[in-house]
């Protein structure tokens, strides 16, 4: 196509490069600075269990409720149900996150049967 070629010429690259310096670099730079002067958010974990299924249920039940919550250790791979699996809010949340998690019931599973002999 035409404007390939257009671009492709060393004269107009050599004239946008000054400009594209000139003018997005420090911008890049000024977000860059203000990004890093930004504290990070205090995070608090509010549960802890080894269970991957009930990890994602009261992950489900914390963002249903409108809080921001993350998983730490849920891709455990084929160490499922061995490794902690925390549920982490924000600070600010943590309160109410525990009120939430003490109002859920979660059941262990349960034990498995003897088989009966016949």
């Amino acid at each position: 196509p035409a404007w390939i070629r257009q671009f492709a010429t060393g004269a107009q690259l050599q004239f946008m490069l000054p400009v594209i310096l000139v003018g997005v670099l420090p911008l890049l730079v000024l977000s860059v600075r203000a990004l890093s002067r930004r504290p990070a958010p205090q995070t608090v974990t509010v549960a802890s269990t080894a269970n991957p299924f009930a990890a994602e249920y009261l992950r489900n039940a914390l963002q249903a409720s409108g809080i921001r919550c993350m998983l730490d250790g849920a891709l455990q791979a084929g160490y499922a149900g061995v490794l902690p699996i925390r549920l982490i809010v924000r600070a600010s949340d943590a309160i109410r996150a525990r009120s939430i998690i003490d109002r859920l019931e979660i059941r262990k599973p349960p034990e498995p049967c003897e088989r009966k002999k016949y």
